[in-house]
């Protein structure tokens, strides 16, 4: 387990990738959020009449308009594309990306089916991967089958080990390979794909006919010289691809359960009639919150906090690969240093008034030595 720890904090040293880890956020969401919330509640509790005032109705099952116009905004700001065909009717509320990737794989079943028709439809993932997305893969009907990434390539998914896994799995001719979902940046490694990355991916699914989920749930937390260019930003790529972001990972608020999809208005509404069918209608609040996160009108307050965000999981990950390697001492960057109170929060949770004393007298660096502990 060390050597496997050891060899995975180098690759991410060397990458700039980020620890992602899989389980849930170790921080409290921004505070712009909880105002959110907390609004929505009061409007609620006294507005019967306004959004989100009327709780004796369901709400719509792709979300509510104004909301959507805001996520509408956020995507066509995120993937770089024109406002001329795209609105509302191409953003879907869920409850996260999990709901999502549930009901794509229906829709894929449903609107796709002449594709596999006799044959087994298999889903592709880099592998490693997030386990619940196989596991509802294989409950929904499909073959699940993984693609192995590497720490040669930097844990990036290769064109090529796509294309030879496509040719392998379909010289059975009772096998179709429909959908590959991709996580961007890739849960666990960290792994950010870059342009280069993207069109030759996206070259081989067009060729092949193959759809893309394109999960940003962790798009935010990547450095700024190594972001996220999510698959829909290509024209090539927009027909095939299904792009969700949620609040559960960068926002840290898994507890809100609030997702939005951006895709073609026929997979939205499929996806909106999945919803309604199945009453899982996103609620108002999450709704709120989703679109306050994401609006670009909160640009600037979302990137403050998760550039504090990015230098809490620096700085962790600093702690914990010192650990792991034996390593008596740790270098700040300046990156780290302008957020010296979050370093000191994270620090003191571990190593208290030591780490804080020694942190006090750093100026550009700060090298201090700690006893090594695995108990936390």
């Amino acid at each position: 387990m060390t050597n496997i720890l050891e060899n995975l904090f180098r690759i991410n040293c060397k990458n700039k990738n980020i620890n992602l880890s899989s389980g849930n956020p170790a921080w409290n969401g921004p505070e712009f959020l909880f105002k959110s919330s907390a609004d929505m509640m009061n409007k609620m509790a006294s507005e019967h009449d306004s959004i989100g005032g009327d709780i004796s109705r369901y709400n719509s099952s792709s979300g509510e308009e104004q909301f959507k116009k805001e996520m509408r905004d956020f995507f066509i700001e995120t993937l770089n594309c024109s406002s001329k065909n795209r609105s509302q009717k191409n953003v879907v509320f869920a409850n996260g990306v999990t709901h999502l990737w549930s009901c794509f794989l229906e829709l894929i079943k449903d609107k796709e089916s002449d594709k596999f028709r006799g044959k087994t439809p298999v889903i592709l993932f880099p592998s490693m991967t997030y386990g619940i997305h196989t596991e509802s893969a294989t409950r929904a009907g499909f073959e699940v089958c993984g693609i192995p990434i590497s720490s040669e390539t930097g844990f990036h998914l290769q064109a090529s080990d796509l294309e030879h896994a496509i040719c392998e799995i379909e010289k059975d001719k009772t096998k179709k390979v429909v959908c590959i979902k991709i996580d961007d940046p890739h849960n666990p490694s960290g792994a950010v794909l870059n342009k280069n990355d993207i069109e030759k991916i996206t070259a081989v699914c067009r060729k092949h006919k193959i759809r893309i989920f394109n999960d940003l749930a962790y798009c935010g937390l990547e450095y700024d010289d190594n972001k996220v260019f999510p698959f829909a930003t290509l024209g090539d790529a927009r027909a095939i691809t299904f792009t969700a972001v949620s609040l559960s990972k960068t926002a840290g608020a898994p507890g809100l359960r609030a997702g939005a999809g951006f895709g073609e208005t026929n997979d939205v509404n499929f996806i909106s009639k999945k919803i309604s069918n199945d009453m899982c209608t996103s609620s108002i609040i999450a709704q709120q919150c989703c679109a306050d996160y994401f609006s670009p009108r909160n640009a600037d307050l979302r990137e403050k906090y998760l550039t504090k965000i990015r230098a809490w999981y620096s700085t962790r990950s600093k702690m914990f690969q010192a650990s792991i390697l034996g390593k008596d001492s740790i270098n700040w960057t300046p990156f780290e240093l302008d957020y010296l109170e979050t370093v000191i929060e994270t620090l003191e949770y571990y190593y208290a008034d030591d780490v804080k004393n020694a942190l006090k007298h750093g100026t550009d660096h700060i090298k201090f030595r700690f006893k090594i502990s695995l108990e936390w």
